[in-house]
Parts: structure tokens; sequence; C-alpha cells
């Protein structure tokens, strides 16, 4: 998987440093490669799976953030009989409306930064406590049970 995420990533940062130079626009969206090197009816296939995933995604995001509102606001959210999740659509969408689109790219960056921070740490720490060798070991090999580790 890791390898397949890899190489799409290289071929769509390939992809788009073509389209640059060929149209001269410094920034182009996923949607316009899909159209401009697809064609008509592969991009609609392309777009509807695009559209899947980040609908996938904001649903996610939206329910363990309702969870969260839940537990820490727990009385306000009972007395008002509101539902974690609305609570939580609600407040992110002020704030993003009432934002500017200066400040909504600060706080991303700068989340964006505290999360990959924050996993090189983990790593960092794990990799001291990590077992090498098992990852290699003939007893910890099973290659039958592959198919029921595939997020499907």
């Amino acid at each position: 998987a890791y390898v397949y995420m890899t190489m799409s990533g290289l071929l769509i940062a390939e992809l788009t440093l073509n389209r640059m130079v060929q149209t001269g626009k410094p920034g182009l969206g996923l949607l316009e490669l899909y159209e401009s090197s697809l064609g008509k009816s592969w991009s609609s296939l392309g777009t509807a799976a695009y559209f899947f995933l980040h609908y996938a995604v904001m649903v996610a995001y939206i329910a363990q953030g309702g969870k969260n509102m839940e537990q820490l606001f727990p009385g306000v959210l009972e007395a008002s009989g509101m539902n974690g999740s609305i609570f939580f659509t609600a407040i992110a969408s002020v704030a993003l409306f009432s934002a500017s689109t200066n400040a909504v790219e600060k706080v991303n960056n700068f989340l964006v930064l505290g999360v990959a921070v924050a996993f090189m740490s983990i790593v960092g720490i794990a990799a001291g406590h990590a077992d090498w060798g098992a990852l290699i070991d003939t007893s910890n090999q099973h290659p039958e049970q592959v198919l029921s580790c595939l997020p499907i």
C-alpha cells in the first residue's frame, strides 16, 4: 500500500509539473488534471471517487469531533438537547466562515506541522523499542491472512 501511495503521489506531482509547463498556470487542481489527461468519461469516474473520499473523511471528522465535544461539554449539550456532531459542525462552520482566508491557511499550516512533528516523535520514540528482527522472522509471516487486513 505504501509503495502504491508513493508512486501515485510521484505520478501526480509529475503530471502537475508537466501541466504547469504546458499551460503556464501555477496552481492546477486535481479535478482539472483528471479532465485534461483522462478525458471526459474517466474524468467523471475520478471526480466521483474524489468526492466520495472527501465525503467519507468529512463524515469521520464530524463524528469524532462530535464525540470530543460531548466529552468536553457534557452538561451544556445535555441541557440544550443538542447532538455533539451538530455542535462541532456549527462551531467549525462559524469559525471557518468568519475567519479570513489567510488566517485559515496559517492555522492549517500550523496544524499540519503539529501532526508531522507528533508523528515523527512517535516514530522516533517507538524505533528505540521496536523488535526489528521480528519483522523478518518466519514465525511471524502469515501470507494467508493478508486479505483479512485490507480495509474493505
